[in-house]
C-alpha cells in the first residue's frame, strides 16, 4: 500500500488510476471498447501504438500451445499468470497471427507500470510486440464470457496519463481546499481546515484514525458549509464530537 498513514493525516483523497497531464507527448491513453462499453486499460511498455478493431479470441494464459489457429488477424485475450512473463504472452500471440492483446489481470483492477522489455532478457528492447494493455479481473471475465465480439484496442501517444500514488491525491486535496477557500475568501486558514475536515466522508473506524484520517475530501460540503448563501438554502454546522477527540495534520 503507498498510500501515507498515521495520526498526521487529516484526510484522503482519490489516488489510484487518476488522468494526469503530463509532459507534452509523454504520456499514453490506452483503452478497450466493445460496442458502448468502455473498458479502462493499462498499457503495457514497450507495447506497439495505434487502434486496432476486430474480433477477439481467448488463448488461455498466452503460452506457446494455447492460441488457436483462429486467432491469425484476431485480438488475443490472455489472462495474466501461470508463471508466463507478459514479454512471453505478447510474443507467443504475434507469432500466432494475432495483432493485438488485451492480458487481463488474475486478481483485482488493471494495474499501470508493467512492461514487455527486461534487462534480463536483451530481445525485448527491439523487439516490435503488437499492441498489449492489461484491464482488470472483472471486465476480462466479461469479454471471456461473451466470445467473439468486435471489442477496438487503442494505445496512443498522449498528453495525458493514468497514474496513482500520493503525488495525485495530494493536488486533489490542495485544490479543494482552494476551491473551498475560494468560496469563503474572508475566512482564515483554520476555518477552511475545519470546514474540510469536519465535513470529511468517514471511512474505516468510526470517527478519525490513523489509515484515513477524518475522512475523504468532501469539495461541496466544506464549501457548503462556509458559504451556505451561495447554495440557495442554509446548512447546519455538524455537531460538535463528544466522543474521541479528532486531531489535525498534514494533509
Amino acid at each position: 500500500m503507498f498510500s501515507n498513514q498515521g495520526s498526521q493525516v487529516a484526510l484522503v483523497a482519490p489516488g489510484v488510476s487518476v488522468l494526469s497531464t503530463v509532459p507534452v507527448g509523454k504520456g499514453t491513453s490506452a483503452y478497450v471498447a466493445a460496442g458502448t462499453t468502455l473498458f479502462n486499460s493499462a498499457p503495457l511498455e514497450g507495447s506497439g501504438k495505434g487502434a486496432v478493431t476486430g474480433q477477439y479470441v481467448f488463448c488461455g494464459y498466452g503460452g506457446a500451445g494455447e492460441f488457436p489457429a483462429a486467432v491469425n488477424g484476431k485480438i488475443a485475450l490472455v489472462q495474466r499468470g501461470n508463471d508466463l512473463f507478459f514479454y512471453e504472452k505478447a510474443r507467443n500471440a504475434k507469432e500466432a497471427g494475432a495483432v493485438a492483446v488485451v492480458i487481463f489481470n488474475n486478481g483485482g483492477s488493471f494495474a499501470n507500470g508493467f512492461t514487455l522489455t527486461s534487462t534480463d532478457q536483451p530481445w525485448t528492447q527491439n523487439y516490435a510486440f503488437p499492441l498489449t494493455v492489461m484491464v482488470d479481473t472483472a471486465d476480462g471475465a466479461a469479454l471471456r464470457a461473451k466470445p467473439n465480439q468486435t471489442i477496438t484496442v487503442s494505445n496512443k501517444t498522449d498528453n495525458y496519463a493514468v497514474l496513482s500514488g500520493t503525488s495525485m491525491s495530494t493536488p486533489h486535496a490542495v485544490g479543494v481546499a482552494a476551491l473551498v477557500w475560494g468560496a469563503a475568501p474572508n475566512d482564515t486558514a483554520a476555518q477552511i481546515r475545519q470546514a474540510l475536515t469536519s465535513t470529511a466522508s468517514d471511512l474505516g473506524s468510526s470517527g478519525f484514525d490513523n489509515m484515513y484520517g477524518n475522512g475523504v475530501i468532501d469539495a461541496l460540503s466544506a464549501a457548503k458549509l462556509v458559504a451556505p448563501e451561495k447554495f440557495g438554502s442554509p446548512v447546519e454546522p455538524p455537531p460538535v464530537s463528544t466522543g474521541k477527540k479528532r486531531s489535525v495534520g498534514r494533509h
